[in-house]
């Protein structure tokens, strides 16, 4: 696939990527449409899925779909909430799980390529 290919999305709205050169090339687009903090869902190889925030320049990734179920920890002193949309609803993510957008897409990577919490990050249970 070259890169100016677009990845379609599915019927039911998802867009697959076989590989992580796919993965990369949804997220590009994803991030370059954000107008707004949203939360997309991305599978990794095994039945887990993470969740990953794009808010500007930061983001996060939370693993909620099988336990034990966490979140990346940006500044743990952080205030406040960013409101992030997830199907069609706001869901209010707490400031101190925000990390680097281009950190939190490397986290991504690494679950989509081996299903495991990346070592890039603290994370946290909860």
């Amino acid at each position: 696939m070259s890169s100016e290919q677009q990845v379609s999305s599915t019927p039911d709205g998802t867009l697959p990527a076989h590989d992580v050169v796919e993965l990369d090339k949804i997220l590009d687009g994803l991030v370059a449409r954000s107008t707004e903090p949203m939360i997309v869902v991305v599978d990794g190889p095994q039945n887990e899925s993470v969740y990953f925030g794009i808010a500007g320049r930061s983001g996060f990734v939370s693993k909620a779909t099988e336990p034990p179920y966490c979140t990346t920890v940006g500044d743990a002193t952080a205030e406040g909430y960013t409101a992030f949309s997830f199907e069609g609803h706001n869901t209010e993510i707490a400031k101190r799980h925000l990390i680097a957008l281009d950190l939190a897409r490397q986290v991504v990577r690494d679950f989509f390529l081996t299903g495991s919490f990346s070592p890039l990050v603290e994370w946290e249970e909860i």
